[in-house]
């Protein structure tokens, strides 16, 4: 991040990146040296200010870290940097430049390395134990101690000391013997011994393990009081034996289900005659079936470490009585293993007592539990005291929540009951009362009950017994007749209910309307005779109502239900539907039932319907896209003739998924739920046995009985698709071209200091020293990774491939080297490479792509089972059929096998494998695009390659690439053309300061003298200042604010003659037919060696010269 500050105004430059840091947008904060000291740290401040006002006095470059608040609150460690660039002539600075960098990750891994070290110290010096290093003879060469240690001897006395000057006789043979033992077996070995102090023996431990080459490293650990403990605790033991033994209480020991131990109370429990007895008898043999499960679930909650609280459990002996026990357990380790110790305490003459008294409670609980009838007992308070099964279910509460409640809080209309005098003094003893009341169940519901409650004395308590029925369905059913009574009279339908007589007994509005009476009292008890009289006027309507015919059939108990014409007096015609039935009492006839519907208006639109389905079906005919209508229970009801030409034959009646698709069950992608909920569905369909994709529209058809059917419609969307994969792809892989050259961008600014300083590396180091081969590893990988950059600027288009001449021997063992190291131990790589084959005219990082996906691709075919891949390099002849049979011309071509022992390919698939996105691995294994690439690579090599593939043996891949005719002798020498440097003026110009830095001393090395820059900015302002200080301008092509080309014309528009070379990573927006307008005299591809930069440069300035 920059920063440029008018000491006199208070104005700030802030480029983008000092925002960046702190997360902030340049138009959030305002460009101010307030805003700097706004966002400073409270604690930071002081120092801060302290270091720009000492910088200001003395004119020294200041360097200081301070945090500052970024945008999200968090604080960030800042490592600011700068100077003083111009002063008026009162010698006030006026203008101040710098740096921000963030260092909030060094400061965070600073202080996680300081925890480190202090927690390791403090865990060294918690270690109580003495560490001595000894040689094999006994020499002590370190000795390490926490504090004041056993031998009474300080740290200096005892390095240096052998245990044979320093230690008993008797020890020292021990300890002699245990150190040669170590030695020779180079195993831990652990021995105890005893030293005699002044003040008494001290028991040790030793513990030897080999420590470098004939030492070995001794902990020793003081054990005195141990082994005291030890022996006390031994005695201790023996007593809790005894009282153990001797205790009532009975206590077991189980182990994996079994018991391992036992006292006499246990052998008693369980019914056995002595403890010895019941020694590896599996626990759930002694305990009820009913009692298994949870004392497997106890013991799993032992083996986790967890207390059990008491327990009752049932115990079967033996002989078949059974006893009760109330029980604990605990988890205790007993050698090393997971132990369950259990107390239990005989508990079953009081078992006895508790399960008569409980039966008896029982059967009298039972009648009142199982009563329909809500059952609450409670006292005069309204405290519940006891509620039945019913009242449970009833209200929604358990037993224990209504145990808790009082009456009121069940009975909302409870206070107004007592006002009105239904209350408990007003009651009779043993005498019901019963009413009517309104109850809330735990979920809101209010819902009406009877209730009957009576007073009861029960142990010399007045009690209220109440008994609530809910009568919520009786209440409904009334509900419901008298609402189904509003229905019938609102009714539009002609509703007639009459006797056997046939007199109308009741009727609807409707059928009043439409006898011309004015209400109901007119035409009860008449026949329709006797309602319509016969006159012209009438008769159609009375011969409608009242066909004798009709009645005597209904009278007979047959149904009649037909639409029946009528015309009215106005000459208007009207069609009703018209449904008469007998009405019965069990099994006597008692009268008819008529319902009569107005259709007229339903049948106009029928008709219409008709007509257009005959409409719609003509244009279905005539669609090209194939059509189909399928039931509800998937038969196919209509095929149009594009879908009949589809499959071949007309399918109507037939299941849908049967005749298109050949399934016996529903299509998985069937919509067939959705569209019968009236939903319309578009989907598309991907028939991959035939490489076909449709766009299917499925509509619902709802029909006047109610039923839906489905339409579909099929369009062959193939072509479409196959163009949108294809310009996917084609955007996919414009995109994967930004990114990799990107990627190269970066990659080339990493590689350069480690190829740059590896050079100058070899050139300080004598040729043989291991430092020199050292740095030619370094310099070599180096060269790997610039063409790998080389390959990604190559996928992405940006960079041109250069044929040279190439010799194939090194391309393949270095790609032999890196697949060794990639490819896992257990499959074998073999070669066989020709010495002699000669030179191809190529471009290296290419064949190394193409060997690279080969080798790649063959182990991926023998991954899962193993195998073998074999690389070979030979030189062949080819001429006539020979060359017409891999479609070259007759020449000498040098010839790659690479072959592998793996599954092989059918022949359909040979034929596919160079076609791009083609793929037979798995999800993630491959794009389909590698052999495609390698294809590609072989013919602008004017190249073939063929395949041979058999099913389990493998396969064989074999390039053929055209030799070199001859060899320019010029391209042997370019290695051994001197390097040659100069003493011009030179201004260097790069973003990243490593690359500064390495420029600037492989130039100084060539006698250069170099005045570098790490901003664009200070450098055009430096060149503005001084045009003629300098011979040459050198310039990064991406960097901040200004970049290489646009700072080359900014330079030339200055000095016109000043020659500027550019450094990249890629070409980008330069080539060689635009250098010459943009003011560029050289070009120099990044990462740089010191060879090219000095040739180039020399080159420029001896061109500049003339």
């Amino acid at each position: 991040a920059i920063w440029d500050w008018r000491v006199d105004s208070g104005e700030v430059y802030l480029n983008p990146g000092w925002y960046k840091i702190l997360s902030f947008e340049p138009y959030e904060l305002p460009q101010e040296y307030s805003t700097w000291t706004s966002l400073l740290h409270p604690d930071d401040r002081e120092h801060a200010e302290a270091t720009i006002k000492n910088h200001l006095e003395t004119d020294e470059p200041f360097s200081m870290e301070f945090r500052m608040q970024a945008k999200d609150g968090h604080w960030k460690w800042i490592l600011g940097r700068g100077r003083t660039v111009e002063r008026n002539s009162n010698g006030c600075a006026i203008r101040m430049i710098g740096t921000n960098v963030d260092i909030t990750e060094r400061k965070a891994s600073e202080a996680a390395l300081q925890d480190s070290e202090q927690k390791t110290k403090s865990i060294l010096n918690a270690i109580p134990d003495m560490m001595f290093i000894l040689s094999s003879d006994g020499t002590t060469l370190d000795f390490m101690a926490h504090s004041e240690n056993d031998l009474y001897r300080s740290q200096s006395k005892i390095i240096g000391s052998n245990i044979k000057d320093t230690m008993p006789s008797e020890f020292v043979a021990t300890c002699m013997h245990h150190i040669e033992k170590t030695l020779n077996t180079g195993k831990l070995n652990i021995f105890e011994y005893r030293l005699s102090f002044e003040d008494g023996n001290k028991d040790y431990e030793a513990r030897l393990v080999p420590f470098g080459e004939n030492h070995v490293l001794a902990i020793v650990r003081n054990v005195t009081e141990m082994k005291l403990s030890k022996k006390s605790l031994i005695e201790s033991e023996e007593r809790f034996r005894l009282l153990v033994e001797s205790s009532p209480i009975a206590i077991m020991m189980l182990r994996d289900g079994k018991y391992i131990y036992g006292n006499s109370a246990s052998a008693k429990l369980l019914g056995y005659d002595t403890p010895e007895k019941i020694i590896g008898v599996e626990a759930l043999k002694t305990i009820s079936p009913d009692f298994h499960a949870t004392l497997k679930e106890r013991m799993e909650r032992i083996k986790k470490g967890n207390y059990n609280e008491p327990i009752e459990i049932k115990i079967i002996k033996p002989n078949g009585e059974y006893a009760w026990t109330l029980s604990t357990s605990i988890s205790i380790k007993k050698n090393g293993r997971q132990t369950a110790v259990i107390f239990g305490q005989d508990i079953t003459v009081q078992k006895i007592a508790q399960d008569t008294l409980r039966q008896s409670e029982e059967r009298y609980r039972s009648l009142i539990m199982q009563s329909a009838d809500c059952l609450i007992l409670h006292d005069l308070e309204g405290h519940i005291l006891d509620v039945n099964i019913c009242a449970c279910k009833t209200y929604g509460y358990s037993r224990q929540e209504l145990l808790k409640m009082k009456v009121s809080d069940l009975d909302p209309d409870y206070e107004d009951r007592a006002d009105e005098g239904v209350f408990y003094d007003q009651m009779t003893p043993g005498k019901a009362t019963v009413f009517e009341a309104r109850q809330q169940s735990k979920d809101g519901r209010v819902f009406p009950v009877e209730v009957r409650i009576t007073l009861i004395n029960f142990k010399g308590k007045t009690l209220i017994q109440g008994l609530c029925r809910d009568i919520s369905e009786q209440k409904e059913a009334e509900r419901q007749i008298s609402a189904l009574a509003s229905v019938v009279d609102s009714s539009d339908d002609i509703i007639v209910v009459k006797d056997i007589d046939l007199r109308v007994v009741a009727t609807n509005d409707a059928f009043v309307r439409a006898s011309g009476r004015e209400s109901v009292s007119e035409v009860i008890g008449k026949t329709d005779a006797e309602i319509f009289g016969v006159s012209p006027e009438t008769e159609p309507i009375r011969s409608y109502m009242a066909d004798e015919r009709q009645a005597q059939n209904l009278l007979k108990g047959e149904y009649i239900h037909r639409e029946e014409p009528v015309v009215y007096p106005d000459a208007k015609s009207r069609t009703f539907l018209t449904k008469k039935y007998p009405i019965y009492e069990g099994d006597t006839l008692i009268g008819t039932g008529n319902i009569s519907r107005d259709i007229t208006e339903y049948k106009q639109i029928e008709k219409a319907l008709k007509e257009s389905e005959e409409k719609y079906r003509s244009m279905m005919e005539s669609m090209d896209e194939g059509t189909y209508i399928c039931s509800s229970d998937f038969h196919i009801e209509y095929m149009n003739p594009a879908m009949i030409k589809k499959i071949g034959r007309d399918a109507t009646g037939e299941i849908c998924h049967q005749a298109l698709h050949g399934l016996d069950e529903q299509c998985p992608w069937c919509e067939q739920e959705k569209v019968m909920r009236g939903e319309t569905i578009k989907t598309e369909l991907v028939k991959s046995k035939v490489d076909e994709v449709y766009f299917i529209s499925h509509s619902p058809i709802f029909h006047t009985n109610g039923t839906v059917s489905k339409l579909s419609v099929y369009r062959d969307i193939t072509e479409m698709k196959k163009l949108e994969t294809r310009i996917q792809h084609a955007q996919r892989m414009e995109s994967i071209g930004n990114l990799a050259g990107g990627i190269a961008h970066d990659f080339n600014n990493i590689l350069a200091p480690i190829i740059g300083i590896s050079e100058m590396l070899i050139e300080d180091f004598p040729p043989e020293s291991p430092e020199s081969k050292n740095a030619w590893q370094i310099f070599k990988a180096g060269e790997r990774g610039s063409d790998l950059v080389k390959q990604i600027l190559a996928f992405s288009r940006q960079s041109e491939h250069k044929m040279i001449p190439t010799r194939l021997q090194h391309i393949l063992k270095e790609a032999l080297n890196l697949c060794r190291s990639t490819i896992p131990a257990y499959i074998d790589i073999t070669q066989d490479i020709q010495n002699e084959c000669d030179m191809i005219l190529g471009d290296p990082s290419q064949i190394h792509q193409v060997v690279m996906n080969i080798i790649t691709n063959a182990f991926h075919a023998i991954e899962g089972s193993g195998g073998t891949i074999s690389v070979r390099l030979s030189q062949r002849m080819l001429q006539g059929e020979k060359a017409e049979e891999v479609d070259l011309n007759s020449g000498t071509y040098a010839v790659i096998h690479i072959s592998d022992t793996g599954h092989g390919m059918p022949e359909e698939i040979i034929g596919k494998i160079f076609d791009p996105y083609f793929t037979t691995k798995e999800q993630g294994k491959g794009t389909g695009l590698g052999l495609a690439v390698v294809y590609g690579i072989v013919k602008e090599h004017k190249g073939s390659i063929k395949v041979k593939s058999e099913i389990g043996k493998g396969t064989t891949f074999e390039v053929y690439l055209p030799l070199m005719e001859e060899i320019n002798s010029s391209e042997s020498n370019k290695e051994s053309e001197e390097i040659k440097g100069g003493n011009e003026r030179i201004l260097l110009v790069d973003d990243e300061e490593a690359i500064v830095e390495l420029e600037l001393r492989m130039l100084e090395r060539l006698g250069y003298q170099v005045t570098s820059r790490t901003s664009s900015i200070e450098a055009l302002e430096l060149f503005r200042a001084k045009p003629d200080s300098f011979d040459l301008v050198i310039s990064d092509m991406a960097m901040p604010n200004i970049p290489g080309d646009q700072l080359a014309t900014e330079l030339r528009a200055i000095r016109s003659d000043i020659p500027v070379i550019i450094c990249t990573g890629f070409s980008e927006r330069i080539r060689e037919e635009n250098m010459q307008k943009m003011g560029i005299t050289g070009l120099l591809m990044k990462p740089i060696l010191k060879s090219d930069l000095a040739k180039i440069v020399r080159k420029v300035l001896d061109e500049v010269r003339g």
